[in-house]
């Protein structure tokens, strides 16, 4: 069954004004007759035990599935070893918060390097399956989606695919940068099936 969700880069100027709490969500997002929310990882200003507990308790009150968190930020695809586990890590913290705000999933960035990159590609490959190993002892799920450079060509999305199995349960692909690929190859865009709720931009 197809769930409406929302993002909340959709209301990223209001989060980001001052205007509207990211607490004060779930009961806006439930008042607009949408009960599922996927929520930007740079829109959490506290990150505390307390703020987190907080979250989860209105989306609790107000109905509301908290479905992922956008992460959008870190490389996991970068040569320098120390910088690549150093992001590594921080998408795991990530993962951490999202299991304790109760979210099911996580949307993981592929990586930023060039998308001819093949090397880079076995590194991404190598992090999405630590971070879903990581996810699945707290029960979460990794998603990914053709975001960023590396991820930009569908000949990386399926070989992704392929290598991950179904132990990343939802590559993700977004129309958009499925055009937006379309227009910087001059091919035709392409799409695969997932089990994420449609998020509504």
């Amino acid at each position: 069954m197809q769930r409406i969700a929302l993002t909340s880069w959709s209301i990223h100027p209001y989060l980001t004004d001052g205007s509207l709490a990211l607490v004060d969500v779930p009961a806006r997002a439930k008042a607009a007759g949408i009960a599922t929310l996927e929520l930007c990882h740079f829109h959490f200003t506290d990150t505390s035990a307390a703020a987190i507990a907080a979250l989860r308790t209105a989306a609790a009150a107000a109905g509301i599935e908290i479905f992922s968190i956008l992460i959008d930020a870190y490389d996991i695809s970068q040569a320098d070893d120390t910088l690549r586990e150093q992001d590594i890590t921080h998408v795991a913290q990530w993962i951490d918060i999202a299991a304790a705000l109760g979210a099911s999933h996580v949307r993981v960035i592929a990586g930023e390097a060039p998308a001819d990159d093949s090397a880079a590609l076995r590194r991404s490959i190598t992090a999405l399956l630590r971070l879903q190993a990581h996810a699945s002892a707290r029960g979460v799920t990794v998603l990914s989606e053709n975001f960023k450079s590396l991820g930009a060509t569908p000949a990386n999305w399926l070989a992704c695919s392929a290598e991950t199995g179904s132990a990343i349960s939802g590559l993700r692909p977004s129309s958009f940068n499925c055009r937006a690929m379309a227009s910087r190859s001059n091919s035709r865009p392409f799409f695969m099936g997932c089990s994420a709720p449609r998020c509504t931009h």
